[in-house]
């Protein structure tokens, strides 16, 4: 566990790096690489991605209530981001998820959510602040790290994990 948390820490500390020097589309795919990370870790036997992220997303992203999308418009904009670099997936083409569109700065993602309202177009795509995504992600692992700690079957099956997950070794040491 202590591995795996190690390694999000890293990937946390990247994606803040990416938002500090404004590189806003880096920091969403490594937002949305981490989730999957998470989710995977606990994936269901014959369980898909889409089904252990949205699960992750629900029990642990979503349960703040900053961000005013669902898990599938989430696991949407994940397959967007990652494979095409864009807001457009499968899923909100045929409209079963909505397109995620992206605030960050000082900009406010309720700016984008008036305008989608404004134009009638609330129901095709939502404002997500960049940076609350980032927070959202980093709040929910730790509810969910606290939650897999007080559980001693998870703690063993997310453990028994471990051994696929990288490790860094210092070289130095002997």
């Amino acid at each position: 566990m202590n591995q795996l948390l190690t390694n999000l820490v890293g990937l946390c500390d990247a994606m803040g790096d990416c938002l500090t020097r404004k590189q806003q589309l880096p920091a969403l795919i490594l937002i949305y690489a981490g989730i999957d990370i998470v989710a995977s870790v606990e994936a269901r036997a014959n369980e898909g991605t889409r089904q252990s992220f949205t699960r992750w997303v629900d029990s642990y992203l979503l349960s703040s209530q900053i961000l005013r999308c669902t898990s599938l418009d989430l696991f949407a904009a994940r397959c967007a981001m990652v494979h095409t670099l864009s807001a457009e997936s499968d899923l909100s083409r045929c409209g079963k998820a909505r397109a995620i569109f992206y605030a960050w700065g000082n900009r406010e993602a309720e700016e984008l959510n008036d305008a989608l309202a404004h134009a009638g177009k609330s129901d095709q795509a939502v404002g997500v602040h960049i940076g609350q995504l980032r927070e959202a992600f980093l709040v929910g692992v730790d509810k969910w790290a606290t939650d897999v700690r007080q559980d001693s079957e998870r703690l063993k099956q997310v453990e028994a994990q471990g051994r696929k997950w990288f490790v860094n070794i210092n070289p130095n040491v002997h």
